[in-house]
């Protein structure tokens, strides 16, 4: 997805799988992938973890943009498990 001229690689979950023991791992992963997609690419990418509960929030008000700003007005990092 595209907002504020950079691509967002989003993986959504439930509450309770946010919490499973591979999240953390699969997170990693997609943080180090957009880091290297940064290297290699004009394209600026970064990693979106929202809870599907926030993400079809913002999803149903047709604003992913809404959602980035979200994130970066409560002064976290991409990362949203704590939603």
């Amino acid at each position: 997805m595209k907002a504020d001229e950079r691509y967002y690689l989003v993986e959504t979950k439930g509450k309770g799988f946010a919490k499973q023991k591979d999240t953390e791992s699969k997170r990693e992963v997609a943080e180090e992938w957009a880091a290297k997609a940064n290297e290699s690419t004009e394209v600026e990418w970064s990693y979106l973890f929202p809870l599907d509960q926030k993400f079809n929030q913002y999803k149903g008000q047709g604003s992913f943009g809404a959602l980035v700003k979200a994130v970066r007005q409560r002064g976290t990092t991409e990362v949203l498990t704590a939603w």
